[in-house]
């Protein structure tokens, strides 16, 4: 309704409280969730590119969430929470997150894929997109090609 024109002498003073409280409201809601973003996304050494990447999102569309330009729909904030592993009333205590139906939800991608090999039945193939430490790494490699001096 918000968006439809309305004849601005029928509000009355009441209504016209009502939406700049909703307003305001609406505006610190947005200023508490771009604070808690770029809170966490500092705490996490992650990039914004990557956050985005796991919660199913554009970067830019993260980026507008994080600067506060744009009010994040719930599912796709319910993503972002995942990422961080934090609860999603965490970044927005107000809105009602028992109500996010489950196919709007954004699953974030998975770390990994195994798949039947094409050369051989006895093998898989495994797909990893992860980011790990560089000790970690360098066992994986060693695991997956043993024969690398």
């Amino acid at each position: 309704m918000q968006d439809e024109p309305f004849d601005i002498d029928s509000i009355s003073a009441a209504e016209w409280k009502t939406m700049i409280e909703k307003m305001e409201s609406d505006e610190e809601l947005l200023k508490h969730i771009s604070f808690k973003l770029t809170q966490l996304t500092k705490r996490s050494g992650l990039t914004q590119a990557e956050i985005a990447r796991r919660a199913g999102l554009q970067r830019d569309a993260y980026g507008r969430y994080m600067l506060g330009k744009t009010m994040p729909p719930p599912h796709k904030l319910a993503a972002i929470a995942r990422v961080f592993g934090v609860d999603v009333t965490e970044l927005d205590p107000v809105r009602d997150y028992k109500t996010v139906e489950n196919d709007e939800e954004v699953e974030a991608p998975q770390a990994f894929r195994i798949t039947p090999s094409p050369k051989s039945s006895e093998m898989v193939r495994l797909q990893l997109d992860v980011d790990l430490p560089l000790d970690v790494a360098a066992q994986v490699m060693g695991l997956v090609n043993p024969h690398r001096d």
